[in-house]
Formats: structure tokens, sequence, C-alpha cells
């Protein structure tokens, strides 16, 4: 009897899977498997004689495609094994595809980005539950802008949340950083307790994995409050999700793949079908022009006119004011007499104030009244920072290096002795202050002193617990402190105004409006330029005017929300850089980059350069860009619509 060969491709599937890790470039791998495995499966698959979790998102019957995979030049392995079936809803999975071609990063290392990774590491020991169907009539996918307050805001989440509870359907508000998404947390889940859960990498490994499986298999509808890094929870039933703060930069990741979340976000709603809120005290350029062109709906009436009670007024620092309430002679003044009514006003009430500073140190840089050289880091050329120590001598500190200098009392270009500092620095009025109100409690919140979260954390705190407290800090107070204080204010941001970035006059509003809004009685701005248009919509409190000022300013420049930004950035030796970029510059010449030198070189032997390509907004992704951008070697860093252009 004659004996046939069974074909080894029967009964066996062709699996697509994408791998889940930061170092694997290529976005789509196969692999056969005796089951057919679903789509957002977790599996184990052999790479470079490593074991790696993959996701599957195809699996195909191998003998559809036996000429095709019989032709082939390689061999398909086998998986190694499924860790976990329905690990991803199919709806953020085709946001993740659709986010990935916009950015144009690899898929793998953006599922690594949303998916924290003790989940990841742990998904062996636990069980998804199939998603279940919505109970009810289909989602609607709408969007939203909501420009009020934050006390306002919450009650139109907490509205929404009874609303989409009312219907069997959870509810998901996405917070920039896990400060934020506690304090919305407490208000919102307010009488709903059982069923909230919030998510974020503040909390204990084995916390955290409980309330990822229990708020993933609960067949309740929930109030899930989470940072982007948990947006990948497979979830089904979403009826509505809330960008909360959706002006923060800190949506935007600092580190590959570099992707803005809030559009992650927005392709989750896109596909799920569910409705989206963009909510903040002062909405992006972005979103404003889009609720205006009817692109988007809005949640309430957008208010223009925000916190209008609280007293601010801005100080032109050119004028000082004697004793006797005369102009005096036009000498630089460190704090004038309306920040020093603050400090009496903290000194005999009891009370507190905050005092924002725009950098940390003594003095931001230092200048040769000779030759006009700036004291600079001799590895990296940056400007360097004085910096006092507890042995009262004064340092130099590079912070783009963090290369470290003794005190020097002549310029290293031309031996001159006259060395002025220029600036205002943390530390310069902490040490004044320290001087002049030896009874006031002063607390200081930078990079430099305040080094960790838990620092910072506990530094506000005991501001809070002290009476008679002054609290010094870079805008790293903001991201922090979330309770009102009585008095604020500003003692120097005009070094912001000089860096050449088309967003800047957007994120000085924002952090004056952040400060504002912690304000319960009085805010000062100090400045010497008090023509500056930011400061009197600050004032004023008419958001309408910057928003018609700022985009009339973009349309004629050309730039975001009237086009899409491309910055490509390549870093290393000089010649090697300049070559690089020559070359890629040959790929784009019908999109007509522009290259210039970066700052932001860690060392004297390399340099930074930039290439940025503008393209139009209806016409991205153009997939030749993105095709091209794809196939950059990882020397090249992508940024599309980047936080920053310098």
């Amino acid at each position: 009897m004659l004996k046939y060969k069974s074909d080894p491709l029967l009964n066996m599937y062709a699996l697509t899977v994408i791998p889940i890790e930061q170092s694997i470039f290529k976005d789509e791998l196969t692999y056969f498997s005796k089951n057919d495995i679903p789509t957002g499966s977790l599996v184990e698959v052999p790479i470079r004689k490593k074991q790696i979790k993959a996701l599957v998102i195809d699996s195909t019957p191998a003998s559809r495609i036996k000429s095709s995979l019989k032709s082939s030049d390689f061999a398909l392995k086998k998986i190694h094994k499924v860790v976990t079936e329905n690990w991803l809803s199919p709806f953020f999975l085709e946001a993740i595809k659709k986010t990935s071609t916009t950015f144009a990063v690899p898929i793998g290392s953006l599922l690594k980005a949303t998916t924290p990774s003790i989940v990841l590491k742990d998904s062996t020991d636990h069980k998804l539950e199939p998603p279940q169907p919505i109970p009810g009539s289909e989602n609607s996918h709408d969007i939203f802008a909501l420009q009020e307050t934050y006390e306002e805001r919450i009650s139109l989440y907490r509205g929404v949340v009874r609303e989409e509870f009312a219907k069997h359907k959870s509810v998901i508000i996405c917070t920039p950083t896990a400060i934020d998404a506690e304090r919305i947390f407490e208000s919102v889940s307010r009488g709903i307790e059982n069923f909230a859960i919030i998510l974020h990498n503040g909390l204990k490994e084995q916390e955290l994995i409980d309330k990822w499986y229990t708020a993933a298999n609960s067949a309740h509808p929930l109030l899930i409050v989470t940072t982007p890094l948990f947006l990948s929870l497979p979830k089904t039933n979403i009826g509505t999700f809330i960008i909360e703060q959706e002006g923060s930069a800190d949506y935007y990741t600092l580190r590959r793949p570099f992707v803005d979340m809030r559009v992650l976000c927005e392709f989750y709603a896109y596909f799920s079908k569910s409705k989206l809120i963009f909510g903040d005290t002062n909405l992006r350029i972005e979103t404003i022009k889009k609720a205006q062109d009817k692109d988007i709906l809005t949640a309430a009436p957008l208010q223009y006119r925000i916190l209008p009670h609280i007293e601010t007024k801005v100080i032109d620092m050119h004028t000082k004011i004697d004793a006797g309430g005369d102009e005096a002679k036009n000498d630089f003044v460190l704090l004038g007499p309306d920040a020093l009514k603050i400090l009496d006003n903290i000194a005999k009430k009891n009370s507190r104030g905050v005092f924002l500073v725009g950098r940390k140190g003594l003095a931001p840089i230092t200048v040769c009244s000779d030759c006009n050289s700036v004291v600079s880091c001799l590895d990296c050329k940056r400007p360097l920072t004085l910096h006092s120590q507890k042995q009262d001598n004064n340092i130099y500190i590079c912070h783009s290096c963090q290369m470290i200098y003794k005190n020097t009392d002549t310029c290293s270009n031309c031996g001159g002795w006259r060395l002025t500092t220029l600036g205002i620095g943390t530390e310069t009025v902490y040490s004044f202050i320290k001087k002049n109100y030896p009874d006031l409690n002063i607390f200081t919140i930078d990079s430099s002193i305040t080094t960790t979260k838990k620092q910072v954390l506990s530094t506000i705190n005991k501001f809070l617990d002290t009476h008679k407290s002054i609290l010094i800090g870079t805008d790293m107070i903001l991201r922090y402190l979330k309770t009102p204080i009585p008095y604020t204010g500003v003692i120097s941001l005009d070094i912001l105004f000089a860096l050449p970035d088309f967003r800047m006059r957007e994120n000085i509003l924002r952090k004056l409006m952040q400060l504002k809004e912690l304000t319960s009685e009085k805010m000062i701005i100090q400045t010497r330029l008090p023509k500056e248009k930011t400061f009197s919509y600050i004032t004023s409190g008419n958001l309408a005017d910057f928003y018609r000022d700022e985009l009339t300013e973009r349309e004629h420049f050309n730039y975001p929300p009237f086009s899409i930004l491309i910055k490509i950035t390549r870093e290393g030796a000089g010649d090697i850089v300049q070559k690089d970029i020559e070359k890629l510059n040959q790929l784009f010449t019908d999109y007509f980059p522009v290259s210039f030198s970066g700052t932001t070189s860690t060392s004297k032997d390399t340099i930074t350069m930039h290439t940025l390509l503008k393209v139009e907004k209806n016409s991205w992704p153009d997939d030749n860009i993105v095709e091209v951008l794809k196939s950059l070697p990882p020397r090249f860093i992508i940024s599309v619509n980047p936080i920053s252009i310098l």
C-alpha cells in the first residue's frame, strides 16, 4: 500500500505578531501555531535566541497561504507559548496601528510604551475574561471641548459618569501625571468608590496588578482614572474618554517612541465609537481651532474669562519706587514693593505664599563686561549657572552635562575681572528673603535641591503644614502643588521670552494660568517686559484675545495647527552628523527641509542638528514620508509635532 506524507501545513496557522520590545524595530513577524489564537492575545516567540513577548494581530490557516510560505527564503518558527488571550481590546490595537503611522514609530515600541512592565511580566499568572458585549445601543463618537476652571470641570465629569453608568458603560479619565490622577480620582469617585479604580506607576506592584485585572474583568461599569501608560487596559464597554489637562506637555513622551498620547487616546475613542472630552482651564491652540471650525463640539460654552475675581497685577521692574513713593534711579531691584508687601502680609497674618522663578541657582548666566563672553561649560559649551554651597563658596554647574566648576573671578576668554551675573534664580530669591525676613519659614523646590518626587512632595507637605511660610521654586511647583495659596508671585519669567520657539507664549500663558488658579487672594507678576501681551491676557482674564492673536501669527508662519511639523534630530561627531543631515535632506528635497544646529549636545566632541519639515495638515500622514522615516536608522530621532523645535 502506498503511503502519502501528510502535508505539514494542514491544521496549522500562520500568526502575524508584533514584538513588544523597544530594541526590535521590525513591526511584524510571522510564526506557526497548531491552534487558532485570537487576535489581541499575548504570546512568547523566539527572537535572537531569546523568548520575547509579542501580540497576535492576525491568525490565518496556513493552507490558505501555502504557496507563499513554500516559496519564502526562510523557515517559519513555532511560537513558544500562549501567555494569555484577550490581552488587548481590538479598538486599542487599531488605535496603536493608527498612532504608529501618525508618528512614524514602530508598533512594538509603542505597545511597550503603553503597557506597564510589571503587568507584562506578571501576565502569565492571570487570566483575562473574554470581552463582554456592550448592552444597549451602539456608542456614538463625538468629540467635545471643555474650557472651564478645575472645580467646574469636576462637576461636569461627575455628571458624565452618572450618565454612562446608567447606560452600563465605563468612563476613562486620562491625566498627564500620577499627581493629577490622585487629585481628580478623589474628587470624581466620591460616592462610587466601589466602582472606581485608579492606575498609575506610583502604586505598589501588587496593588497595581490587582487593580489592573479587577478593572479588566469587571462586568460592572467603572470609573477608571489613569495615566497614559495604562491605556492598554483591555476594556470594551467604554462610553466616554476624558483627556484632563489636555494642554499639558506631559502627554508627549520624553523618550522613544516620541508620541503625543492625547492622539492615541483620540484614536482609541474613534475606533471604540466612544465620546471624547478635551478638558482644561486653557485649552491648546489646536483644540480651540477645531472648536472654532466646528470640527468638534463644546461640552459647555467655552469660558474665555477665567478667574476674573483674583486680583492680578503686573509690576514694571524698569522703575524703582523709593520709600516716598516717587520714581528713583533705574537700578536693579530683586523684589519690588508689591512683592515685599506680600512677604509682610505672610508674616503678619501667619499666612503662606508662593514665588515662581524662571531658573534655578543664584544666576542663570554670567557675562564678561569687557569682551561680552558668556561663562560656559568647557565640554558642552552651554552657559553655566551659579550656585551657592553650605560653606558659602559659590560654584558653577552645567545643567546640560552636570559638570561642576569652581567659582572664578576672571574671564577665561580675555582675563578680565568684570564678570556680571544676569537673571534671577531660586537661590537669589531665597538668600534675599532669608536675610531680610528671618522670621519667615522658607522652602525651595527646583531640580537641583529636590531631585526626587518624594523630596518634592515632602517639601510641599511641610510648606502646607507651616504658617508664615514662603515656597520658592521653578515651574516644578505647578506640577505638584494643588492646594490654593493666598498669595502668589512671579519674580521673573522674562528669560523664557527669549527662546525662539513658536509655542513659547502658549507655554508661558499656561504656567501663569496654573499659578493664578492656585491663588486665592492676590497674584503679582514682576517683569521688565510690561508691554508683553501675554501678561495683559492674564490680568484681564480674557483668553479670547490670546487665542485670536496666536492663531493669526501661526497662520502667517504656517505653524500648527495650520501644518504638521516633523523634527528629525541627529547627534554625534561633527563631520559625521553633517554628512548624515545632508543625505537626509536629499531624501526630503521635495518637502523643502530646513536644517539648523541644536543646543542639547552633551560633550565638546559632539554636535546636535535638526532637520525640520512642514507638511500640509490635510495630507498627513503622508505614506511616502512615513515610509522614509520608518526606514531611518535608530541614530535619527523623529518627533512629529514636537513640543519644542529647539
